[in-house]
């Protein structure tokens, strides 16, 4: 991101975006933790190389940025 800064909104209820990729014939995943990203990632990729839709919904904390704003880099 260019600024260095999120932006972004809770929503509540909070959607089962997984639950949804199933409904539609995908595979859905759910990563609260930031060393499982990369493996979900995969994962997800390997899903679609395989003609299906995949959905990795990342529920993590934004890092703070130097000057004390959210940064998500």
């Amino acid at each position: 991101m260019k600024t260095g800064r999120f932006a972004g909104t809770s929503i509540a209820p909070r959607p089962d975006y997984v639950l949804l990729a199933r409904a539609y014939g995908g595979t859905g995943e759910k990563v609260e933790r930031p060393g499982d990203v990369r493996p979900a990632l995969q994962r997800g990729l390997e899903a679609v190389g395989g003609g299906q839709l995949a959905l990795v919904h990342l529920m993590l904390e934004p890092l703070a940025a130097p000057d004390g704003g959210n940064s998500i880099a």
